[in-house]
């Protein structure tokens, strides 16, 4: 896997463990060197199970995630009371910092997340993270430069090699830049409706801020979706046309790709001549009939998608 493309996998995979090593297994056999995921993925189990493979595989790069708060750990008092009431798991029964399977929260306190990146560095069994991005922050944490501080400092002890932001709107990449400026953010990538975007992320670009795109399939619904309408194609054709088109206007530095299976891994990871079998006429058939999606407003396809 080329520098390209960041890996990452979806949290509806780690009921089923066996599918996500054998997606990973296979991702790594045929070259991808990074993988993106986060502390609240799987509540814990994503890191888990990427742990096993790196330590085989040493020089597999990780991004991972902090900020939605899963334990129990400084937990609000009208938070305790929604967890009893609601999902009937009393904290006064339950040890202290313990994971509680479920995100109540976020919490971008430095105390709370210095806890939260401990845990994920043991259970990936690794003393670094290699991109460190704090998780959606709102546009209220955002506004104070107290995450930026907080990165540099992860930064300056060797706990990261680089550090940023987890967004997803125009004014949560604005409030950042004007907050503080993180070395890379990651943030939704769509065809349509993306000019707010474009014009946040030029202005990142002019700060040197790297930038990662994400989402570009819509969490898989994009397939069946433009099969609909173009019934001819294939996901291999979806695949290669969305993502060239998505580098080709060189605002993304980055892109992440999620899969949730060892067929979609290798359709991805084997479209090693993007810019050269591009097909004008096949992008521009998937470019209208993405416009034609989304101007129908289908509700499976969101633009944002809240658990990345």
């Amino acid at each position: 896997m080329t520098s390209d493309y960041y890996w990452y996998l979806k949290p509806r995979f780690y009921k089923d463990q066996k599918t996500s090593r054998e997606v990973i297994k296979r991702a790594i056999e045929l070259g991808c060197n990074h993988f993106d995921t986060a502390d609240v993925y799987g509540y814990g189990q994503s890191e888990t199970v990427l742990s096993e493979f790196l330590k085989v595989n040493p020089n597999i790069r990780i991004t991972t995630k902090i900020g939605w708060n899963f334990y129990n750990f400084e937990v609000k008092d009208k938070t305790k009371r929604y967890l009893l009431e609601k999902l009937q798991k009393n904290l006064e029964l339950i040890p202290y910092k313990q994971n509680i399977c479920f995100s109540h929260e976020l919490n971008f306190n430095p105390t709370y997340l210095d806890f939260a990146l401990e845990e994920s560095l043991k259970r990936l069994g690794r003393n670094y993270i290699d991109i460190l991005l704090l998780h959606m922050p709102t546009v209220k944490d955002l506004q104070s430069n107290q995450w930026e501080k907080y990165l540099i400092e992860k930064k300056r002890q060797g706990k990261c090699l680089v550090y940023g932001l987890s967004l997803c709107s125009p004014i949560e990449v604005y409030t950042a830049i004007y907050s503080g400026i993180p070395e890379i953010i990651q943030v939704p990538i769509s065809l349509v409706n993306n000019e707010p975007m474009l014009l946040a992320l030029e202005m990142a670009k002019s700060k040197g801020i790297k930038i990662i795109g994400r989402e570009i399939f819509h969490s898989g619904n994009i397939f069946s979706e433009l099969k609909r309408v173009l019934p001819e194609i294939s996901n291999s054709d979806i695949s290669k046309s969305l993502i060239y088109q998505v580098l080709e206007n060189q605002i993304v530095d980055h892109l992440l790709i999620g899969c949730t299976s060892t067929k979609q891994v290798e359709e991805i990871l084997n479209l090693t001549n993007i810019y050269e079998e591009n097909d004008p006429s096949l992008n521009k058939n998937i470019k209208i009939a993405y416009e034609k999606i989304f101007s129908d407003a289908n509700p499976i396809l969101p633009t944002l998608d809240s658990t990345n």
